[in-house]
């Protein structure tokens, strides 16, 4: 499925590294934030496939990563010319640990989105 995405002029998949070491992966992708409960698909990028190794949790990379995604959607909106002023994402009711670290990663909680499949997400926001 990776390899598909790599082939979309829309997703811009990103490997997280740690002290030279692979530790989890993310995509960027303009046109379909509607997937994540947004009002349209243009105004922000998806952050999506966000994977920290579980031997790697609890250890502050996914704030580290999610900060670093918002940057890169910046630099990415500036180099292609979009017009998009941010990230939006989607994240389980039933994972608390990763709201919190959206939370802390500066994401505000824009409520609840039930059009995925993998039952009740928060969608959350951060601006550049």
């Amino acid at each position: 499925m990776m390899l598909i995405g790599l082939e979309e002029e829309s997703r811009h998949p990103m490997a997280i590294d740690a002290n030279g070491a692979a530790v989890g992966v993310l995509t960027l992708q303009s046109g379909a934030a509607m997937l994540a409960g947004w009002a349209d698909d243009e105004s922000v990028w998806l952050l999506r496939g966000f994977l920290i190794d579980r031997r790697q949790q609890g250890k502050g990379l996914g704030v580290l990563a999610a900060d670093a995604a918002v940057r890169a959607a910046a630099k990415l909106t500036a180099a292609l010319g979009g017009n998009q002023t941010g990230v939006v994402l989607s994240v389980n009711e039933e994972n608390p640990a990763g709201q919190a670290a959206y939370r802390k990663a500066g994401f505000e909680d824009r409520g609840q989105y039930l059009g995925g499949d993998a039952g009740p997400q928060r969608t959350m926001y951060r601006p550049f």
